[in-house]
């Protein structure tokens, strides 16, 4: 239970139970600042060096340890669209309480041509004139360790979508969420894409670097074995 990681019907499930918990702790689920503090307050969240969102548009670029990262950091602003995985969107159990504070853009990631029309939707979303706004993605594209993935492995969309759409991308480090010890996030220096090379490298390091600004040093995320061993360039997402 302490790695937080679970198949879509354990999600759904597990997700009923932590809610009743918060319910029978005198929280009001339905109220977003109420779900927000509980939220935070739950794993201990601590904040370092986020800048105002209220005042620029960004593609937050987190790395994914568990599947709380999105239910955390997609209450960051009230004005987020998340890029999720298909088979939690198709969850109807799920959603039916998700939709209540997240706006998610559902994606079959083994596909190039829905990735394609994801960057296409996400692009009209920053383009719009209405800010401010926010893109979250998880360039991993699955939960794995962002010490052990391969380059080749990294979503380049978020690049592109930089690059068409001049929004600024925020590294963010995000220590794997825990209801026992601090869950730390740590955001990184803005990267405007102005050319078409690849950038998943600076992306990569930059993390690396947050991670090592944390002290004492950030808790090893705890994996199952599939995502210890699915981070390499072919290999299947989970």
């Amino acid at each position: 239970m302490d790695s937080l990681i679970f198949s879509g019907e354990e999600a759904a499930n597990y997700l009923d139970v932590f809610l009743h918990k918060l319910t029978d702790s005198g929280v009001d689920i339905n109220n977003k600042v109420d779900f927000k503090k509980a939220i935070f307050k739950l794993f201990n969240i601590e904040l370092y060096n986020m800048p105002d969102l209220d005042k620029e548009d960004y593609i937050l670029a987190s790395n994914h340890v568990s599947d709380f990262d999105a239910v955390i950091l997609g209450l960051l602003h009230d004005n987020i669209k998340i890029l999720s995985k298909k088979e939690w969107v198709d969850n109807d159990k799920l959603m039916s309480f998700v939709l209540n504070f997240y706006d998610l853009l559902g994606v079959d990631r083994n596909s190039s041509g829905d990735m394609t029309k994801a960057l296409i939707i996400l692009s009209k979303y920053l383009k719009n004139i209405t800010s401010p706004k926010h893109v979250l993605i998880f360039p991993q594209g699955t939960i794995s360790d962002i010490n052990n993935n391969s380059i080749d492995r990294i979503y380049n969309g978020i690049f592109s979508l930089s690059y068409l759409t001049q929004t600024k991308i925020l590294p963010i480090f995000l220590e794997q969420p825990s209801m026992t010890n601090k869950t730390r996030i740590v955001f990184g220096r803005e990267l405007l894409i102005n050319n078409k090379e690849d950038h998943r490298s600076e992306w990569i390091e930059e993390l690396k670097m947050l991670q090592k600004t944390l002290d004492p040093p950030p808790r090893t995320p705890q994996l199952s074995y599939k995502h210890l061993n699915n981070n390499k360039i072919g290999e299947p997402f989970f």
